[in-house]
């Protein structure tokens, strides 16, 4: 319906077009640029797919990094030997991008935290923790649980920790939680914030058609 009608619109008769939309932006891209819905879907459907593969090869690399190649390789193959994951790249549901998103979230967050990692990419990786996580809930809103939130508990403890072992200063410590937190911010914004601020203008509910109770919302309590 957003191809034919030729923009991304609020639907009242289908609810799940306010969701979080970016897994399905990747088949519509296709429609666009193949001028045609149905090869278009198709082209968008193998983008999808390719996500599994894409989220193996980080947790290879995740494994590789902090354990061996041997704990690398077994990850990525459990991951891929999943049924669901086999599933869900074949009807090109959400949850592809949702996983790979959730993991490069997590790979990020370790990533800001590991001291060895260079203090000068620390602030790249809080960043890019931001920007995956706000991916995850842009692809679905469970992303919200399972990729802001820890990302948000597990970075603020860390600067709240490192802060108290730097000079003692009260100013100081919180310059780097509340630096740590404005990166992260940005990044969120960027991944998450257009899809918060599209429904927020349409329905006054910027998670509708969630926490009516809070915001309100059209159609739907």
């Amino acid at each position: 319906e957003f191809y034919l009608q030729g923009r991304v619109r609020f639907l009242s008769h289908n609810v799940y077009t306010s969701f979080p939309f970016l897994t399905e932006m990747l088949s519509l891209m296709g429609m666009v640029l193949c001028r045609d819905w149905y090869t278009g879907a198709l082209a968008g459907q193998a983008v999808l797919a390719a996500f599994a593969p894409i989220t193996a090869i980080g947790l290879f690399a995740a494994g590789s990094r902090w354990y061996s190649p041997t704990a690398g390789r077994v990850a990525a193959l459990v991951f891929l030997s999943t049924p669901w994951t086999t599933r869900i790249s074949i009807i090109a549901y959400a949850e592809g991008g949702l996983s790979l998103f959730i993991f490069a979230a997590a790979f990020a967050t370790c990533l800001a935290i590991d001291p060895k990692t260079p203090a000068n990419w620390r602030k790249s990786a809080v960043i890019l923790t931001g920007l995956f996580a706000g991916a995850a809930m842009a692809c679905k809103y469970p992303g919200l649980v399972s990729a802001v939130v820890p990302a948000t508990v597990v970075l603020g403890l860390s600067a709240l920790l490192k802060s108290r072992g730097t000079d003692g200063v009260a100013e100081g410590r919180w310059n780097s939680i509340a630096s740590t937190a404005g990166l992260f911010a940005v990044g969120l914004a960027c991944t998450i914030g257009p899809w918060l601020l599209k429904n927020l203008l349409e329905t006054g509910n910027p998670v509708y058609p969630l926490t009516y109770s809070i915001f309100g919302g059209t159609n739907l309590t």
